[in-house]
């Protein structure tokens, strides 16, 4: 009975013949082999060349949708909160809080009216978007209260069928945990702020709802067409952090080819780590870490996400000063367009299912 081929034989065997053929090819026209051979190099140098130009044209190719991808960067003044719209009708929220107060004239992009109660600020906007009352996905970055701050009526007007929360202990919180989701979150870091305990115990307290640790990188299964993947220091490495910063975790949430940076308030050291553990990969959009601060959007980690936006969450009365003009001039320097809350009020960014990407602003226009 006749076997059959292993490949490495197969291609062993391809390129002897190729070798040969070269032989005989140079013996009866030399010119024409070198002319062919310089066609070679010139073609492998021009491929050389269009990826690192345009390495988008080398990604792999997503599954096509039907629909948008829609992230709202919410205007909340200094703080955070992400709303993502799925093209599969799934939608996520990304922290939500803030100073309770409404700092530009219009939040919505379609000229919807502001809330007159500050409180549901968050609340009203999703409403305006999406009133099925109903979150599929709530990630929470850190416990800080400028991304926390509205999570209480996030919890208590929505059901929420999955809530990831940062690696924080939670064995002396008052919640309904079990031993073993406690001991996700075992030897995480200690914060026992009265706010961050009392989303604790909403999370674990809502219905047909299930928690999970933001620790080391997974993934996190959406939708077919989408790639959400998230990338965090792992258990041994939170060891010795006592920066609530540092919690952050950095989100790649890619469709249609195209990939959005998710960071929370992520600094220097989380861009480090991440750098370490990751190849690097062309990106298009950032959520430029923490307001746009000098601790974050380090050079190295521009040269490799390689985005040609960016979206920075920040607030016109905060004391910090956000954002500081050094980012702002590393992000022009990078030939990277931005788009800011405290200017441009909420950001929509939506991503059709060709891949082209689109901004509306609340108030004015790119930067």
């Amino acid at each position: 009975m006749a076997t059959k081929k292993s490949s490495k034989s197969t291609a062993s065997s391809q390129t002897r013949k190729a070798v040969r053929t070269a032989k005989k090819l140079y013996k009866f026209n030399p010119k024409l082999f070198v002319a062919i051979v310089t066609l070679i190099v010139v073609a492998a140098v021009a491929v050389g060349v269009t990826y690192v130009i345009r390495p988008d044209l080398f990604k792999p190719k997503m599954p096509e949708g039907t629909g948008s991808l829609v992230v709202h960067f919410i205007d909340v003044g200094q703080g955070d909160a992400i709303y993502v719209q799925f093209p599969g009708g799934k939608d996520m929220l990304i922290d939500a809080g803030s100073a309770k107060t409404t700092e530009n004239e219009m939040n919505f992009v379609d000229g919807g009216e502001v809330t007159a109660v500050s409180s549901d600020l968050v609340v009203d906007y999703i409403n305006h978007y999406d009133d099925d009352r109903k979150l599929d996905y709530v990630l929470i970055t850190h416990s800080d209260s400028d991304h926390i701050s509205y999570m209480d009526e996030i919890f208590n007007y929505f059901d929420v069928a999955n809530v990831y929360l940062p690696f924080i202990d939670i064995d002396s919180f008052d919640t309904s945990a079990t031993e073993n989701e406690k001991s996700l979150f075992s030897g995480g870091m200690s914060i026992d702020t009265v706010g961050y305990k009392n989303i604790v115990s909403l999370a674990f307290n809502e219905p047909n709802c299930t928690v999970k640790c933001v620790v080391d990188n997974f993934s996190i299964d959406i939708e077919s067409d989408i790639s959400f993947k998230v990338y965090s220091l792992d258990s041994n490495e939170y060891v010795g952090i006592d920066e609530p910063n540092e919690l952050s975790p950095i989100c790649l949430m890619t469709y249609a080819r195209r990939t959005v940076v998710l960071t929370g308030d992520a600094e220097t050291e989380s861009e480090e780590d991440y750098l370490e553990d990751s190849l690097p990969t062309d990106c298009d959009v950032l959520k430029v870490g923490h307001h746009g601060s000098e601790s974050s959007t380090s050079q190295d980690f521009l040269d490799d996400i390689n985005v040609e936006y960016a979206v920075i969450s920040a607030g016109n009365h905060s004391t910090y000063k956000h954002p500081r003009q050094v980012t702002l001039d590393r992000l022009s320097d990078n030939n990277i367009t931005y788009y800011c809350t405290r200017y441009n009020g909420t950001v929509m960014l939506t991503i059709d299912n060709k891949g082209n990407i689109n901004f509306k602003c609340a108030i004015g226009s790119a930067a």
